[in-house]
């Protein structure tokens, strides 16, 4: 700057990183401008998500006493009676003639002129 001051200046998309994450992101930039030493490493979202599977494998064998579970299962219902109709819903339908279908039909055999030519 023109007073021999610096600035830095993170613009990040929300999408890149969260409310906790960016918390964690300044204040380890608040350390490394003082020097002082950033805390260890963590595991890395690979290893975790490595272990979250791993674990999963170990619950294999409950597999057939949850799947009986719901075989019988009467699950709670507002209308028992209803039926499953959208009436809400709507439908277009609409043709087209040749008139209109020919330059389509050009464009997909690679024929059509381009206007000017």
């Amino acid at each position: 700057m023109a007073d021999g001051s610096q600035r830095l200046l993170l613009v990040v998309h929300h999408l890149v990183v969260d409310g906790v994450s960016w918390r964690i992101l300044l204040e380890d930039l608040q350390q490394a401008y003082r020097n002082a030493a950033l805390p260890a490493k963590t595991s890395a979202y690979q290893h975790w998500a490595q272990q979250l599977q791993a674990h999963a494998h170990t619950l294999d064998d409950q597999l057939p006493y949850w799947q009986a579970q719901t075989a019988t299962a009467d699950l709670p219902c507002d209308n028992p009676q209803g039926g499953l109709q959208n009436r809400l819903g709507s439908q277009l339908e609409t043709r087209l003639g040749a008139e209109h279908t020919r330059p389509t039909a050009a464009r997909r055999s690679g024929s059509l002129s381009h206007p000017g030519q």
